[in-house]
């Protein structure tokens, strides 16, 4: 009676097609079987509802685990992929930082930079003049385009494309370099090339002359933005890098409040006496952060010491040699 019980669930579970004949005959013996059973087999109606026949249960599961294909038993039949080990969360060794014997001096020295930086990169706008009125009583000692006889539309592309072009296309050769190279030292050899680039200006001859001199200035300032940005957000803690920043990012206005000036000293020393006092002033702020800044190689440190180990298993040591 109860293996007959055991096939109609087993049965009914698979989905397989049944006789009448069987469920009729095997429902009579299962009411024949209620009939005879003692009462204290079974649980009140009232408490549980069900009948205690724990074997019944155990030997129907084993069959269906039984008649269930291959493929279903899989995932229980697998162990249990372990989780993988902790991770140390100190590192081995820590990136290399640069270290500021007065963060205030060095950001100082480059928000100076970066005043000279505009200045001379604004400072053709303020020796030329094209109108009639604007050249009159003025010489070519105090006006670029007169003593190099270039007319409006070579300014345009001088102070366009004649910058614009190279500054972009070093850009991202100057962050690749910024990541590979110490920061600071690109900073200085691109303030000394802008610095460099406005003298060539001061001495040109020709339109030539001062065009070749105004790529030069874009190759170069484009290396200041990724080495100033990056040395700023090494030097600062976190909560006070939007302060710093905005304090660095002023000195496109400074700059070009110093540029609006250049007419003043063209009137007084000429243009070119001008170009050059714009040429010598890159100096100062670029000594002050030599001094006030000592900043390692990235390359001082190998990237392979600054990945995280895994922590050894507690179970590591635990067992015997194979």
């Amino acid at each position: 009676l109860l293996l007959d019980l055991e096939d109609v669930i087993s049965l009914s579970r698979a989905r397989r097609p049944l006789r009448l004949e069987k469920m009729l005959s095997t429902c009579v013996l299962l009411a024949a079987a209620l009939a005879v059973t003692p009462t204290s087999s079974l649980t009140s109606p009232l408490v549980s509802g069900t009948i205690k026949r724990p074997s019944i249960v155990a030997r129907s599961r084993l069959r269906l685990m039984s008649e269930l294909p291959e493929d279903n038993n899989i995932a229980a039949s697998e162990p249990k992929a372990s989780p993988p080990p902790p991770m140390d969360t100190a590192l081995v060794a820590a990136s290399p930082q640069p270290s500021a014997r007065n963060p205030a001096l060095v950001l100082a020295a480059l928000v100076l930079l970066y005043v000279t930086n505009q200045w001379a990169r604004m400072l053709p706008s303020f020796l030329v003049s094209f109108d009639a009125a604007g050249q009159a009583g003025r010489t070519s000692r105090e006006l670029m385009n007169l003593a190099l006889n270039f007319d409006a539309t070579q300014y345009g592309f001088l102070v366009s494309y004649g910058f614009t072009l190279f500054y972009v296309s070093c850009s991202f050769p100057a962050g690749l370099a910024c990541d590979m190279y110490p920061r600071k030292i690109i900073l200085l050899l691109a303030a000394a090339g802008w610095s460099g680039a406005t003298a060539l200006s001061a001495v040109s001859r020709n339109y030539a002359q001062l065009l070749g001199a105004r790529l030069i200035l874009g190759v170069s300032q484009a290396f200041s933005g990724p080495a100033a940005h990056t040395l700023v957000s090494s030097t600062f803690p976190p909560a006070r890098r939007a302060t710093v920043n905005a304090i660095y990012t002023s000195g496109i206005y400074l700059g070009g409040a110093l540029a609006s000036s250049s007419m003043i000293l063209s009137k007084a020393f000429g243009w070119r006496a001008a170009a050059m006092i714009v040429a010598a002033s890159v100096a100062p702020p670029a000594m002050l952060l030599a001094f006030a800044l000592r900043e390692p190689s990235p390359k001082a440190v190998s990237p392979s010491a600054t990945v995280a180990k895994p922590a050894a298993s507690p179970n590591a040591n635990s067992g015997t040699g194979a």
